[in-house]
């Protein structure tokens, strides 16, 4: 749905004026006897974003290598937060 969602707001925007963090864990693609792409879906989807080339857009997507569903949250709001109020940009 999100890739959808994506594709009608660039067939109009030229731009996104935001500040994005987004994160997954490494672990979240096999668990319970499932098989989620939520790695692989993450880093398409994140390509995506950042191959639009949005000026405005400042985007930080992260792969936290040993989290599970459980546990990306609260390493990922942290991560997330530090990034958002740190000054100065760094390369993505």
């Amino acid at each position: 749905m999100i890739f959808d969602i994506e594709a009608a707001y660039a067939k109009n925007e030229p731009d996104l004026n935001a500040t994005v963090y987004l994160d997954v864990g490494g672990k979240e693609t096999r668990r319970d006897g499932m098989n989620h792409p939520m790695v692989s879906q993450f880093t398409e989807f994140t390509d995506l974003l950042r191959s639009r080339g949005y000026p405005n857009l400042r985007l930080k997507a992260e792969i936290i290598p040993e989290a599970i569903h459980e546990t990306t949250f609260p390493q990922g709001f942290m991560r997330g937060t530090q990034w958002i109020f740190e000054r100065g940009d760094e390369p993505n």
